[in-house]
């Protein structure tokens, strides 16, 4: 069965070769096979555009698609969409490093008929013997023990693969994983989730970053809720703060450390409805969380 990657990159020069070369280093079952890499670069101001041509020029399979104008996401998901026939599609972003099993595990989990996408588990590379580290891998342990409990409603991020169920996505939509999520359930497809998928990335390790990153994403979320009528697993406060007490570590450090983090979160969520419903704003262009671009080669 042939599939297609869709690979976004807005001014990553940094971890563009990182995560080009984790696409390329895959392992896949002979049933599968790579029917091209479309990378989607916008809005680049750093050569980001210069490296994806030149990489392709020694890669048959690798189509470069250059948007001058960052439009966001979901317009560059569009653009994908529209640019391969395949049935079984890969979307990750150009800030992420795969794991050589992950899209083999994740494409193999599409084959059901009654799964429509498929998600892995996110790894944050960040010192958990800092704050802003605790707080990112906090928030990714509680993403991955909701999936545990809810694998075939999954909450996906970072990287997903799904069926061709549909052409395009609402132009309106921030997030490309949750409101695929929702066209997938909305078709009586389920979602699975795939721990043993691994995906590694930065998390923020400023309260800038991180709170702007945990506002879009609340804001995101609502959004969908609201244009879609989906709500994403970690949207319930109730369902993320049984789970953080199921698992909760009684030590001295992280007890404090995890009260701060819920005060963040609990500051961003109040803002991202302020923003939802009383100033109509999607968060559709996000600002970068410029300290999430660590490079990918240093883990």
């Amino acid at each position: 069965m042939n599939f297609s990657i869709g690979l976004f990159a807005h001014n990553e020069i940094t971890n563009f070769k990182s995560s080009f070369n984790s696409i390329l280093s895959q392992k896949l079952d002979p049933f599968w096979q790579l029917k091209d890499i479309v990378v989607i670069v916008s809005g680049s101001t750093d050569g980001t555009d210069l490296l994806a041509k030149k990489l392709a020029k020694n890669h048959s399979q690798i189509k470069v698609i250059i948007q001058k104008k960052r439009l966001g996401k979901v317009s560059a998901v569009n653009k994908f969409l529209k640019s391969t026939r395949s049935r079984y599609l890969i979307l990750t972003n150009a800030d992420n490093r795969l794991d050589k099993n992950a899209i083999n595990l994740l494409l193999n989990g599409l084959r059901p008929a009654n799964i429509g996408m498929t998600c892995g588990q996110i790894l944050p590379q960040n010192n958990q013997n800092s704050f802003f580290g605790f707080a990112t891998n906090l928030l990714w342990t509680l993403h991955h023990k909701i999936n545990l409990q809810f694998p075939q409603r999954a909450k996906a991020g970072e990287m997903i693969a799904f069926k061709r169920l549909f052409s395009r996505l609402h132009s309106q939509i921030p997030f490309d994983e949750a409101s695929i999520e929702g066209l997938i359930h909305a078709q009586d497809y389920k979602a699975k989730y795939i721990p043993q998928a691994k995906v590694y990335n930065w998390g923020p390790d400023n309260l800038k970053d991180f709170f702007n990153l945990r506002r879009r994403n609340n804001a995101g979320n609502l959004v969908i809720k609201r244009k879609q009528g989906h709500s994403v697993a970690t949207l319930s406060n109730l369902r993320i703060l049984g789970v953080y007490l199921a698992n909760i570590d009684f030590r001295l450090k992280p007890i404090f450390w995890s009260f701060l983090v819920i005060l963040i979160e609990a500051t961003a969520r109040i803002v991202a409805y302020i923003d939802v419903l009383i100033y109509g704003q999607t968060h559709q262009l996000w600002k970068r969380i410029d300290s999430t671009k660590k490079d990918l080669n240093l883990f």
